[in-house]
């Protein structure tokens, strides 16, 4: 009997072992291996995990300036010190900002972040800070600008690509906002956003609902029926 429990902790043990290791293998697949911070396909996950649990928040878009042009200059040391440093910024808004605060590595110089249950005030502040941040890291490193960020609400009822587009839409403005610069889209985006899943006939709906042919359904008067198709299509040019 002593053999025999000496034999099943053996066993435990081995076990125990073997789902560390595959746990610790999980992890690195999924972070990045320079800056720690979870991968593209984790962010992709969460989102997913938004639209099922109905979640509200910003999806942050975020960029590292002129990382190519940096390691022609400095080479492959400064440029893994540079992310490191860059990465930082990120790390201390997820400390000051609180737990619902996620970033992200896609690959390079792109970034992410998600911030759950939060307005568009506190979106904007969190911007703010990176901003005020990444102005003072500019200024260590002796360039002008270092990142541009753009960020745009949580669509509950649209997709994920739908809100990777409005956030690399506010990044577009973003730069144009000049050096660090910011651009946060506000609850009027949101509305538009909303209105083009909710009426746009062509746009494919999360769980295949398709409020424009529920509504078509149901109305009994064909002049009314007509009049509600020809503003869908003019909404859909308007949004």
């Amino acid at each position: 009997a002593i053999a025999m429990n000496d034999m099943s902790k053996k066993i435990e043990g081995m076990i125990a072992k073997v789902n560390a290791n595959l746990e610790n293998m999980t992890k690195q697949l999924s972070n990045d291996e320079l800056t720690g911070l979870p991968k593209q396909q984790t962010f992709e996950t969460d989102m997913k995990n938004m639209f099922i649990k109905g979640d509200r928040g910003y999806v942050y878009s975020i960029k590292l300036d002129g990382l190519g042009e940096f390691a022609k200059q400095y080479g492959n040391k400064e440029v893994d010190k540079f992310i490191k440093s860059f990465t930082n910024v990120l790390k201390d808004a997820q400390k000051r900002f609180g737990s619902d605060v996620t970033i992200y590595r896609y690959f390079g110089s792109e970034f992410g972040m998600i911030v759950r249950n939060i307005s568009y005030n506190s979106a904007t502040k969190i911007a703010l800070f990176l901003q005020n941040s990444y102005t003072n890291l500019a200024k260590v490193v002796k360039r002008d600008s270092v990142v541009h960020i753009g960020a745009t609400p949580f669509n509950p009822i649209g997709t994920t690509p739908g809100i990777i587009k409005s956030a690399a839409e506010a990044f577009k403005k973003s730069v144009e906002m000049g050096a660090n610069g910011v651009y946060i889209r506000n609850d009027e985006d949101l509305a538009k956003d909303l209105l083009y899943s909710l009426f746009n006939p062509y746009y494919k709906e999360r769980g295949g609902i398709n409020l424009f042919n529920f509504i078509k359904e149901h109305l009994k008067d064909e002049e009314i029926k007509n009049f509600f198709e020809n503003f869908s299509f003019i909404l859909n040019d308007m949004i």
